[in-house]
């Protein structure tokens, strides 16, 4: 069981990561403006 949670964990966290790395890649210009 602590393997399938080990394992869901680890995508969400790969997926954050690059959702927050494309985030602030596409927003560089926004958050100069803010």
């Amino acid at each position: 069981m602590w393997l399938f949670s080990f394992v869901w964990y680890g995508f969400i966290g790969f997926v954050l990561y690059w959702i927050i790395r494309l985030a602030v890649k596409h927003g560089i210009n926004d958050s100069k403006e803010v």
